[in-house]
């Protein structure tokens, strides 16, 4: 993939989060909002994954309030969010549900289902890549953090983006690191 192509694809994917959020009413969007989750991770650690790809993935995400209709389901959060990956490897755009649930104090974990596409190769020869098979991904991730004294927290994050076997190939990619949650 040539590096202007990568550089339209980062911007697209970068316009396709944003624009799941200012698809809200601005009435909406400005009561809905909680929260705000900035992160710098490791994109594919060795000791995790394979090596093809590296660098650092800077990401963001949006979480708005859960609405009424998802009570059934634990009231998870509507999410949708960037990562960026600062070596032009692998970046996606992502949207789905984040439940928190508090384990003991100021500890809790996190946890999210959802979907994504990327800019990555889907079937490449080059050996310093990976082969994530489709354009559109799951994504999970999973989270344990601090709650801090002004309703802030930090959080141990590990994000995984795969598949599941439904295209020939399936490299998957992952993400682990730190997030810090800002809070409306």
């Amino acid at each position: 993939m040539t590096t202007a192509f990568r550089a339209i694809a980062f911007r697209a994917l970068a316009a396709l989060a944003v624009g799941v959020t200012l698809a809200l009413p601005s009435g909406a969007r400005a009561q809905s909002v909680e929260e705000v989750r900035l992160a710098v991770q490791a994109h594919n650690p060795e000791f995790i994954s394979a090596d093809e790809e590296g660098g650092a993935n800077i990401g963001a995400e949006v979480l708005t309030a859960s609405p009424a209709w998802l009570d059934w389901a634990f009231s998870p959060r509507p999410t949708a969010g960037v990562s960026i990956n600062t070596r032009g490897d692998t970046s996606a755009a992502f949207a789905g549900l984040t439940w928190d649930v508090d384990i003991a104090g100021p500890v809790f974990v996190s946890l999210f289902l959802g979907g994504g596409v990327h800019n990555g190769e889907r079937d490449s020869n080059e050996p310093d890549k990976r082969n994530l098979g489709c354009r559109a991904l799951f994504r999970e991730s999973l989270e344990i953090g601090w709650r801090l004294g002004n309703g802030d927290a930090v959080a141990l994050a590990l994000d995984h983006m795969s598949n599941a076997g439904l295209c020939d190939e399936n490299d998957g990619v992952e993400n682990l690191g730190l997030k810090y949650h800002l809070k409306f």
